[in-house]
């Protein structure tokens, strides 16, 4: 009964996703993305909950000099976050799985339409999770986990030419924090672009 009791104080928490993508209302996360020697800085903040066609979504928005460039709206789970819609004026599409928790998933695959972009596509994504032994970010270590995802978009206006957009992402999270680096490589047609995000400042709510 000791060892039983022993082993059950030492065990890890169980992951919830929910704390690596934190979603209350006025939280901000300041980010700097390269793009080759190119460098510029937005901001994404976490918005008001807002009802899809019956469904609880959880929206971001991304604004650059103040001014609000795009929102995306996601479901967020203890387990799973898909993204649901974006735009100004969104309408939901079939959920794109963004995040699994990798404590009950590594791998993951998903075929189908996706305005993840705010453009209707055919998507095909696999992803894959690990949950990291720590990662730091402004001199702290933290819990954390690594996110690769895979994805091929064909547009539905570019359907008809076959041209398709490839993107090779692997992104960090951090607990009680988020997104703290993200690098992507993107391939349109015979063009190959490559970036790199990082989490420059964050500012949680002041409860």
């Amino acid at each position: 009964m000791l060892s039983a009791v022993c082993a059950l104080v030492i065990a890890p928490a169980a992951v919830d996703l929910r704390e690596y993508f934190p979603i209350e209302q006025g939280t901000t996360w300041d980010y700097i993305e390269i793009v080759g020697e190119g460098e510029s800085r937005y901001r994404s903040e976490a918005g008001k909950p807002y009802d899809l066609d019956g469904q609880m979504v959880y929206p971001i928005i991304t604004k650059q000099h103040g001014r609000s460039i795009g929102i995306s709206y996601y479901d967020i789970n203890s387990d799973s976050i898909h993204i649901i819609a974006s735009g100004y004026n969104p309408s939901p599409s079939p959920p794109v799985p963004v995040l699994m928790n990798p404590e009950y998933r590594e791998k993951w695959k998903y075929e189908g339409l996706s305005n993840a972009t705010g453009a209707i596509g055919e998507m095909e994504l696999e992803g894959k999770g690990k949950v990291l032994k720590s990662v730091k970010w402004n001199g702290k270590t933290y819990e954390g986990i690594e996110i690769r995802l895979d994805a091929t978009t064909v547009e539905q206006v570019s359907a008809s030419t076959g041209a398709k957009t490839k993107t090779e992402q692997v992104s960090t999270y951090a607990k009680g924090i988020g997104l703290i680096e993200m690098k992507s490589t993107t391939k349109i047609g015979k063009e190959t672009y490559r970036s790199t995000i990082k989490l420059d400042k964050f500012k949680p709510v002041e409860n």
